[in-house]
């Protein structure tokens, strides 16, 4: 058996969050060097990233192969004294609370903040829109530059520790009852046993169950109890077969993901599970860029028209942020209530990866105005998809039908 235990395994026994940040310069690692200056003119520009801090027991380091501790360094980890430090991990599509208004991040992590905003000492930041506690409160008014300037970096810390043991990853105080764990999201397939082992994989229908006592991940325990260092040893085949799970993708923004499972159940001591969190799936369900609007007809409309629209949202977002240029005048109706579509449903505990709703056009427009356009702009997980629709005037056809004017 390889004893030699990857940095980035450390990673996955998160157990606290800590809302401390501080000012970084510039990147040390990873995909994140300081980008050009925004496109957009407007506002002030910022950007927030995690980094993880593993406190290392006397003597761990020394087990690091120097080849794999090599890949460690370049893709950004720190190796201190008596700590490993992760690279910085994006706050994709994650939201900053400033005032009333809740402010969706880019896929690389970078918030943009409108001048007339006044920025607090310290602003909320969220994973979801659903969320009714913050993950952290972060200090960016010193960071902000405007979009013609290179953006700073604030980082977000994140303290984690070890735990000598763990029911699939399903981290809890030692000692706590099976039943008290969450579902997290950590599952794989296989049926590989390691050591002396026993994997237990669970169902497709168990995992369907809105039950906290089934772990979406993998469990492993000794086939013969009380074998000595059987403990240990099943608990390090966990931290082996982390990597390249859904779990670890979703938290550490690895394989094309963002960090959207970093404050839950599956990683830490406190705070939702993986069923919950993500409204009634799990992050096996989710894709980072499965997200569309698209209108379910003409875009040409005459007044007092309307148009139907599909919102697809598989990403981590629970939810859809909808604006309107509000040039047409037109609303929109439907399941959408103040800016926002829920995919889910907390009566029937569905996930909605579909929603439909509807742009009505005005009865009228104003005195000699042939035309107007109005543009809907959805954004979910960093992502922007945007409709333009065109309203016309109705003139009177041959047979006297009321007809928009070509």
């Amino acid at each position: 058996m390889n004893r030699t235990i990857p940095a980035r395994l450390r990673r996955a026994s998160l157990v606290s969050l800590v809302a401390v940040a501080a000012i970084g310069s510039a990147c040390t690692g990873g995909n994140l060097s300081t980008l050009p200056p925004a496109a957009s003119g407007l506002g002030r520009n910022v950007r927030l990233a995690y980094r993880v801090h593993q406190p290392t027991p006397e003597g761990y380091l020394e087990q690091f192969d120097p080849e794999r501790r090599a890949i460690e360094e370049a893709a950004g980890t720190q190796f201190l004294a008596s700590e490993m430090v992760s690279p910085r991990i994006p706050a994709t599509g994650h939201y900053l609370r400033i005032g009333d208004r809740m402010i969706q991040s880019g896929p690389d992590g970078v918030f943009q903040i409108p001048n007339d905003l006044s920025v607090p000492a310290k602003a909320p930041i969220f994973i979801q829109l659903s969320d009714t506690e913050p993950l952290a409160e972060v200090s960016i008014a010193s960071a902000l530059r405007p979009s013609t300037e290179p953006v700073a970096t604030v980082d977000v810390r994140v303290d984690c520790q070890p735990f000598p043991d763990s029911d699939g990853m399903d981290f809890g105080t030692i000692g706590r009852s099976r039943a008290a764990k969450p579902k997290s999201c950590c599952a794989r397939s296989g049926t590989r046993a390691a050591l002396d082992c026993e994997r237990k994989v669970y169902s497709a229908a168990e995992l369907a169950q809105d039950d906290d006592t089934v772990s979406a991940c993998d469990d492993f325990s000794d086939k013969v109890a009380g074998r000595v260092g059987a403990k240990v040893l099943c608990g390090i085949q966990r931290f082996v077969e982390f990597p390249g799970t859904p779990c670890y993708e979703w938290t550490f923004g690895a394989n094309g993901k963002s960090a959207a499972c970093i404050g839950e159940r599956a990683i830490k001591d406190f705070g939702a599970g993986c069923f919950r969190m993500h409204k009634f799936r799990f992050c096996q369900n989710m894709s980072p860029t499965d997200f569309n609007a698209e209108a379910l007809g003409s875009v040409r409309v005459g007044v007092s028209g309307s148009v139907k629209i599909k919102v697809h949202n598989k990403t981590p977002a629970n939810e859809t942020q909808v604006s309107l240029s509000n040039t047409a005048e037109g609303v929109l109706v439907g399941p959408v209530s103040q800016g926002e579509i829920k995919h889910y449903s907390d009566e029937t505990k569905k996930h909605l990866n579909d929603v439909e709703i509807e742009w009505l056009a005005p009865s009228s427009l104003p005195d000699g105005v042939a035309e107007a356009t109005e543009t809907i702009t959805f954004k979910a997980n960093g992502i922007t998809r945007q409709i333009t629709i065109k309203v016309v005037q109705n003139c009177t056809d041959s047979r006297g039908r009321q007809v928009p004017c070509k």
